[in-house]
């Protein structure tokens, strides 16, 4: 496979073994009605640390993980801070919760979520600091219940700070989340044509309720996803996708996929991948499909089973694709990349915006690489990547 197996300091050892295991099995999981409730968070640090739009945030739960990163929140100026804010659902039933920070050689910052089992309705809290930081892979130990050593609470002083409010967001009896992974993926290839239903078209974030013929069975997702909520967005697109419960339509998955997107999911993105992979509602284009299972990967998007999917993926397809297509996507920049996708493959246009550059390099040239894959990458990129 080129490049070399991915890796990043993003990943433990432990991780990186797991996606080593070809044992796990892993299928589309059943739905069971929880309530849930809307955790919407802050976090403000210093202007001065100009922080890395790819630091992870991460809620974890003894039952799962939800994650994206800080270029995927909304950002706004509050005096001499940067306030970034997202939102997730908690369930009713985990028994402990964190938000962990994740920044690329550095330790991981923890805020324990100490409120009960079953939440209470909560306005914000005041700004909190957090409870300890963390040399390895923070939410994998505490999803695990498991004692680490590198733990620290001397805490620096231009930490994140952290703060949060709850409501309940979806009462007993409406269907709720899956039960082993947060958003189930895609499974394996399907060569069904897309059905003639014409497709939604996602053109913007906040039009978020455009499938006013969603089922019973899906619109309480449908009120779920018009809150923001991507776990919502892709249970109907796999819905779509599967045909369960409604037509087999590869547009409006896609079309679902594509929010939850633009969101920072990382089962979307895997997803999208596949769709890319596999020409579905989209042109074949395995180069994109390449990038895009790098990219949950590389950045750790969701949580460790949606990056286990990623990797087999990854692995697979480098297998077959040709070293010379491979060179060209790595020769891609992320603009790039991200112009294909919200265009469905339809804009390949390499306009002077997406081109490399000190800002916006290509993709085996920026830092998701360890000093002995970038060795290994010193191939010269082809025209206009070059």
């Amino acid at each position: 496979m080129f490049p070399p197996s991915p890796s990043t300091p993003i990943q433990s050892s432990s991780f990186r073994l797991l996606i080593l295991l070809a044992a796990f099995v892993l299928s589309v999981s059943s739905l069971k009605a929880l309530d849930s409730y809307t955790f919407d968070y802050e976090l403000r640090v210093a202007k001065a640390l100009k922080p890395d739009p790819l630091i992870a945030i991460d809620v974890v739960t003894n039952q799962g993980s939800s994650g994206t990163r800080l270029k995927f929140t909304k950002q706004r100026e509050d005096g001499d801070y940067l306030v970034f804010s997202a939102d997730t659902l908690l369930f009713g039933g985990e028994t402990r919760r964190a938000l962990v920070i994740t920044i690329d050689g550095q330790p991981s910052q923890v805020f324990l979520l100490t409120f009960a089992s079953v939440p209470k309705s909560a306005d914000w809290t005041k700004w909190l600091r957090p409870d300890y930081t963390e040399k390895t892979d923070a939410a994998w130990t505490f999803m695990n219940g498991l004692k680490n050593f590198d733990r620290s609470t001397e805490v620096p002083k231009d930490a994140f700070e952290l703060r949060y409010k709850i409501t309940n967001s979806n009462p007993s009896g409406s269907p709720a989340k899956t039960t082993s992974s947060p958003a189930a993926a895609i499974p394996g290839a399907d060569t069904a044509k897309a059905s003639p239903v014409p497709a939604v078209k996602p053109e913007s974030a906040n039009d978020l309720v455009l499938d006013k013929d969603l089922p019973p069975g899906l619109a309480a997702y449908g009120s779920m996803a018009a809150k923001g909520d991507a776990k919502a967005m892709i249970t109907i697109g796999l819905a779509y996708y599967e045909g369960t419960g409604v037509p087999q339509d590869y547009g409006r998955a896609l079309d679902w996929f594509l929010r939850a997107y633009d969101k920072g999911n990382g089962d979307a993105v895997n997803n999208i991948g596949v769709m890319f992979r596999d020409g579905q509602a989209v042109a074949k284009n395995e180069k994109i499909a390449y990038l895009l299972f790098l990219e949950v990967y590389m950045t750790g998007l969701g949580d460790e089973s949606t990056q286990i999917r990623a990797g087999r993926n990854l692995s697979r397809l480098a297998d077959s694709l040709p070293k010379t297509d491979q060179e060209e996507a790595l020769s891609y920049t992320l603009p790039y990349l991200d112009q294909v996708v919200r265009s469905k493959g339809k804009n390949m246009a390499v306009g002077k915006d997406v081109l490399p550059s000190a800002k916006q390099p290509r993709i085996k040239d920026n830092n998701w690489w360890l000093d002995s894959e970038r060795k290994k990458m010193d191939f010269k990129s082809p025209p206009p990547w070059n």
